[in-house]
């Protein structure tokens, strides 16, 4: 049994191994296709003030997050200190950093002890996530197509923006979805017959016992006063992320419109969201290359993918390990 499970941890280290060797090599075609040169001579300019206001705007962001997920489980009447709060959220960022789809950020709850109180508020904020992301991406995406775009292709966006919305119905019918898991696991075990393995057995008890801890939390998270009060904290954290994104593009000398900033980074949000390497390594960034790049911004977008994504990676992990050690 022991064995097995180590062959299944190695199996799965493979497979992360494999998506960050192909998002990384997709990373390094995107930015031959920028311009070494180009985005050389971007990062010689580049104004390191710029880069800590983008820090300050992410300490920002993310003390509102934070302050949203306090606020969150004390609405499901739990009682987590702030620190041990922000030692999970940041957690969860982490996880979600490393994995494809950000599925690593339901790693704490399923790994720490109070599993079916942490997923349901890891699934709630998803949630709220998802709905803001959708909205913000269709308002700001009709004003674009408003100002540039011609009448018909604007049909061709509304249909994109329905197949985003399409994915993100699992997130809107959360007990369904969760049932949805909870019947699969069962055909599984009547399939392959294992329901007298112990492992399985384990497994099934276990899912139960989160499931039902689960719906009685987020019973309580699912009130018109919560959602909105969430959803108003979600749009004061996205609006600061998008000041993070901003500041780098001024480091690097591109005089991007706040509006364009707001377009490529939903896009890019999007495109992350449903990419299978870790992130959205290469493939999210390819997609802005192409949004900027056909504008011109070509050495500028570079130079910007070299700083951003480490720069957010590198503030993310910091912030877990502070909290991490403040929080024992």
């Amino acid at each position: 049994m022991q064995t097995s499970s180590q062959g299944s941890d190695s199996k799965k280290r493979y497979r992360r191994l494999i998506g960050l060797a192909i998002g990384l090599a997709l990373f390094g075609l995107v930015l031959c296709q920028l311009g070494p040169r180009q985005i050389l001579g971007a990062l010689k300019e580049l104004d390191y003030r710029y880069i800590l206001v983008a820090c300050a705007m992410f300490a920002v962001s993310y003390s509102i997050k934070v302050s949203k997920w306090y606020f969150i489980q004390r609405r499901a009447q739990l009682s987590r200190p702030l620190l041990s709060i922000a030692h999970l959220y940041f957690g969860t960022r982490v996880g979600g950093l490393m994995t494809p789809l950000r599925s690593g950020e339901f790693i704490p709850g399923l790994l720490g002890d109070k599993k079916g109180e942490i997923l349901a508020i890891t699934l709630f904020d998803r949630l709220v996530e998802s709905v803001q992301t959708l909205l913000t991406f269709i308002v700001v995406l009709a004003i674009f197509a408003y100002q540039f775009i011609s009448p018909s292709g604007i049909w061709s966006l509304a249909l994109f923006a329905l197949f985003l919305f399409l994915l993100c119905l699992p997130l809107l019918y959360p007990q369904r979805s969760v049932e949805c898991v909870q019947r699969t696991l069962d055909w599984v075990g009547q399939q392959g017959h294992l329901q007298h393995i112990r492992w399985f057995s384990a497994l099934r008890a276990q899912a139960r016992e989160i499931t039902e801890r689960f719906f009685e939390i987020a019973a309580r998270l699912f009130s018109p006063t919560t959602i909105a009060l969430s959803l108003a904290a979600t749009f004061c954290g996205w609006f600061f992320d998008i000041m993070v994104n901003l500041f780098v593009f001024r480091a690097v000398g591109a005089g991007i419109s706040v509006l364009m900033v707001m377009l490529s980074m939903m896009t890019l949000s999007m495109i992350n969201f449903i990419a299978p390497t870790p992130s959205g390594l290469g493939i999210g960034d390819a997609t802005l290359a192409l949004i900027l790049g056909s504008m011109g911004y070509r050495g500028e977008t570079g130079a910007f993918l070299i700083i951003a994504r480490p720069l957010v990676a590198v503030l993310t992990v910091l912030g877990y390990m502070l909290f991490n050690w403040l929080d024992t």
